[in-house]
């Protein structure tokens, strides 16, 4: 009796079927047992898994737990403001806050940056920069998750205020003034923008009534109005380096992890000549690609085979392309666009002991633009740090964002395996060398001692 299990797997439902099968006259094919398992798909569940999009039962929970916890702190935010306005004698109560004439509103929002307003109505425009406060990116989020349309329409509203040197709420009456009705929530602008209108408004403002002082700014600026969380760290969730206990993996656009990939890739080349002939490569040709590919974001096959001197058509190789040292080559062109000759920080020195090797120019460069939280301190500390001017510091600020990928080793693993590597000896003879059980393979004496 042959024995079959059918399954028809659906995107709503899955089926199956044990059945027994006849195999001659005297047995009887039958079915043993049926039945359906219907998956509880929403409608847009079964079309975002229809995309190959991963669901998460999860999903529709977090979202809505992020925007309560999003509507309580602006809560919070504005509870503070409220209070420091009635505490300064701006307001009696919140019914001071009301505005029945958003053109009004907008008007003395737009008069404040350049003259005198009521203490009432200057609470009001504190108010209304409190519920609008501009876009501001976050170099840790995904960069690909904001639309570079989006972006760049932020930036060309931006230039336009610069150009013209006014304030987002001056630009606002303006569009107003031509048509009252006309639509203000697409019109997007950074977060510095709005910033730069507070200190305006305040600046001007300060000169009429003392309260306004320099350490109450601070408070509603900086702990208010523009006050936002960091991001949850999550480097709790990385995973350990399989030699070293207690090490998390390294970034893949680290300096040190971008020269290990290219020796492991090098050491894994395989050439065949035509007869299926392997051609060995020798530690001086190896360095010879190695050059090369710290110069480049990556070399195709056919590019390889040139660098050394082989007909293409006569010799294969078993990468159709090997990646090169993509951040050493990003800054590289950024330097070179902008004119700046010093090249030698980008240098790295493996062989450094200690605390020497993290205090490397280059390591100092990628880490503070790796771990960045935001654009404005990243080209302070580039200015204040490596002496870059601010067109050079803005230029890698916007070119330069490294994705959060990581490799499977950690930092301190490498460091010992990859000079052995850079000296001629594969990954597993390197890994051996640097006393790492690279296949976690038990000799016999071991297989013999261990505890069962």
């Amino acid at each position: 009796m042959k024995k079959t299990l059918g399954l028809d797997l659906g995107t709503a439902s899955i089926g199956w079927a044990f059945i027994h099968e006849a195999e001659n006259d005297q047995e009887t094919s039958k079915i043993i047992k049926t039945g359906v398992r219907i998956v509880p798909l929403t409608k847009e569940e079964k079309d975002e898994f229809s995309k190959g999009n991963a669901l998460s039962t999860n999903l529709s929970r977090t979202q809505k737990r992020g925007a309560r916890r999003n509507n309580q702190r602006f809560k919070q935010r504005r509870d503070k403001l409220i209070s420091i306005l009635k505490d300064i004698g701006f307001i009696k109560n919140t019914n001071d806050l009301l505005s029945t004439n958003s053109l009004d509103l907008y008007q003395n929002r737009a008069m404040a940056a350049t003259s005198k307003i009521e203490k009432k109505e200057l609470a009001k425009v504190l108010f209304l920069l409190n519920g609008k406060r501009g876009f501001k990116s976050n170099r840790k989020a995904n960069s690909e998750a904001t639309d570079s349309n989006y972006l760049a329409g932020i930036t060309e509203r931006d230039q336009e205020l610069s150009d013209r040197g006014i304030t987002v709420g001056q630009k606002l009456y303006e569009l107003l003034r031509i048509n009252p009705l006309a639509r203000l929530r697409g019109r997007i602008y950074s977060r510095s923008s709005y910033l730069n209108e507070f200190e305006t408004i305040w600046k001007e403002q300060a000169k009429h009534y003392p309260e306004l002082t320099e350490s109450l700014k601070e408070i509603i600026r900086d702990t208010i109005i523009f006050y936002q969380r960091d991001l949850k760290s999550q480097k709790g969730l990385l995973s350990e380096c399989e030699f070293e206990k207690n090490h998390k993996v390294i970034p893949v656009s680290s300096p040190l992890f971008q020269e290990f990939r290219i020796w492991q890739r090098l050491h894994d080349i395989d050439i065949k000549d035509r007869s299926s002939n392997k051609h060995i490569l020798t530690h001086e040709q190896k360095k010879v690609l190695f050059d090369k590919l710290q110069e480049v974001p990556k070399m195709t096959s056919t590019q390889i085979l040139r660098a050394l001197g082989l007909n293409t058509k006569e010799y294969s190789i078993n990468f159709d392309k090997i990646d090169g040292n993509t951040t050493r080559f990003e800054l590289v062109s950024i330097f070179n666009r902008l004119g700046y000759d010093t090249l030698d920080v980008l240098d790295l020195d493996i062989y450094q002991k200690g605390n020497d090797f993290d205090k490397q120019p280059v390591m100092q460069l990628w880490h503070l633009i790796y771990s960045a939280k935001s654009n404005e301190n990243l080209i302070k500390n580039l200015k204040l740090k490596f002496a870059f001017n601010e067109e050079q510091a803005s230029e890698i600020v916007s070119k330069i964002n490294y994705t959060l990928r990581y490799g499977s080793l950690s930092s301190r693993a490498i460091r010992k395996i990859l000079p052995h590597m850079e000296r001629g000896l594969n990954y597993s003879d390197a890994c051996k060398e640097a006393g790492y059980n690279h296949s976690k393979a038990l000799t016999k004496e071991e297989n013999e001692s261990r505890i069962l």
